[in-house]
């Protein structure tokens, strides 16, 4: 809803102090699809099967929810290396495998 007792604009007057972002060499946040040195893709064990739509979907032979997302999209298998001390994953991230719209 508008509220006309807040500016227009969320951004300051100066907008010059929002043209430089730093950006961190190694990024604090890696996505959780991002493949990593050390994991490797899975074996090629699909199928393609008919679907209610009459459409043939791609399946793994073995397949389970985990393999897909909330939107049924299969997504390709991994290894994943051991968690750090703190819980997060290992290896340095793959950025060049990496889809640029996290496909």
């Amino acid at each position: 809803m508008f509220d006309p007792s807040l500016p227009y604009s969320p951004y300051p007057s100066d907008r010059r102090k929002w043209r430089t972002v730093p950006t961190p060499i190694s990024p604090a946040l890696v996505p959780f699809i991002t493949q990593r040195e050390g994991e490797d893709a899975a074996p090629d064990n699909l199928i393609l099967l008919p679907h209610t739509d009459g459409q043939l979907h791609l399946h793994y032979l073995d397949e389970d929810p985990r393999d897909r997302n909330l939107r049924g999209v299969l997504w390709a298998r991994c290894s994943f290396n051991p968690l750090d001390g703190q819980g997060q994953p290992t290896g340095r991230p793959q950025w060049k495998l990496m889809h640029p719209t996290g496909r």
